[in-house]
């Protein structure tokens, strides 16, 4: 809450970056927000009779979420996914009443609103795509994978639009709200088909399958340098193996204390030990942040921006080799090293 997170693996939003994503989160229900908050708003806080009382819980459901992180220094777009239900009800409720009310002038006026909104968007869209990437690298390239579908989407968003414009020019609120449903059920199926299409990128499901593959009980798998634990997990799930991990400039980082054998962050310095032995070493790359000092690497697969890259030629492997887990091998090499220590990195597990 006061800027001091801990471990410092994300960078956090600003306060106008939040908000933005907080409506653009909630499209394409934004625009009628204001007219929400106005018509509902209760008139007897202190007293608020039975009618309002839901009103009552519902803002104060999304002003304590909102205006909670507003005030926090740590701050990133999806913290106010939590407020988004009770927004949700209250312009239900709103546009409820514009069923009975079509002449209503907060519509027009939330149409306006509309218009407006589409074309900041549309112009905002580099820069929520820079935002992002300073928060988190897994997001670089991402828009641009992403632009194929926005041209399929274009088309059906922008008929479903000017039928809503027609129909509350026309004073047809339930063909607008259909218009209105249209247009939330198309975001829905091409936000599907995003999920469906970066899947593969960001899945190390592929690395996995090459590791069941190929790397043998005694050989050592190193996940390259990453700033969050997930995606290390994310491959020790499908190589279904215990795997080590790089540490760079303090990142990942334990938020609490492990014993040496709990530990399974290793530096780049152990990496490049493991890398010069004899031993069969797998490590997957990131292509954003590559550990650029392992030479002679065997390129086994490239997928989604990564590679999965071995220290020897999985050919000239012996089939037969004396079993030696990862953990014992990394304590031989440092105790091997005249007046060396045992540190947090040696048995890594």
């Amino acid at each position: 809450f006061l800027g001091h997170r801990f471990p410092p693996d994300i960078k956090s939003f600003s306060l106008p970056e939040f908000w933005l994503f907080a409506l653009v989160w909630l499209m394409p229900w934004t625009p009628f927000l204001p007219a929400a908050l106005i018509s509902l708003w209760p008139r007897h806080w202190r007293s608020p009779d039975q009618a309002e009382a839901p009103v009552v819980l519902l803002c104060l459901w999304a002003g304590v979420i909102l205006i909670f992180f507003s005030l926090s220094s740590s701050r990133i777009e999806y913290y106010s996914l939590p407020a988004l239900p009770p927004l949700a009800l209250l312009i239900g409720r709103r546009l409820e009443l514009y069923l009975a009310q079509p002449d209503s002038p907060a519509i027009r006026w939330s149409l306006g609103l509309y218009a407006i909104l589409i074309l900041g968007l549309l112009s905002l869209v580099p820069y929520m795509e820079q935002t992002c990437v300073d928060n988190r690298r897994e997001f670089i390239g991402m828009f641009e994978q992403l632009r194929p579908l926005v041209y399929h989407a274009a088309p059906f968003l922008a008929g479903l639009s000017a039928a809503l414009f027609l129909a509350c020019w026309r004073r047809w609120p339930k063909i607008s709200l259909a218009c209105l449903g249209g247009i939330a059920l198309t975001l829905l199926y091409f936000t599907f088909q995003s999920l469906w299409l970066l899947s593969p990128h960001l899945s190390d499901a592929w690395a996995g399958k090459l590791l069941r593959q190929y790397a043998q009980p005694d050989d050592i798998v190193v996940m390259g340098n990453i700033e969050e634990f997930e995606y290390g997990m994310s491959l020790r799930y499908y190589a279904r193996r215990h795997i080590l991990m790089v540490q760079r400039d303090g990142l990942p980082e334990f938020g609490f204390p492990l014993t040496p054998r709990e530990n399974f962050l290793i530096q780049p310095r152990t990496l490049l030990d493991l890398w010069q032995s004899p031993q069969q070493v797998f490590v997957l790359l990131d292509e954003c942040a590559p550990e650029n000092y392992l030479k002679n690497a065997v390129n086994l697969e490239t997928e989604g921006g990564k590679r999965l890259v071995a220290n020897h030629g999985l050919m000239a492997t012996p089939t037969l080799r004396p079993l030696k887990s990862p953990l014992t091998f990394k304590k031989d090499l440092y105790s091997s090293q005249q007046g060396a220590p045992l540190t947090h990195d040696t048995p890594a597990r």
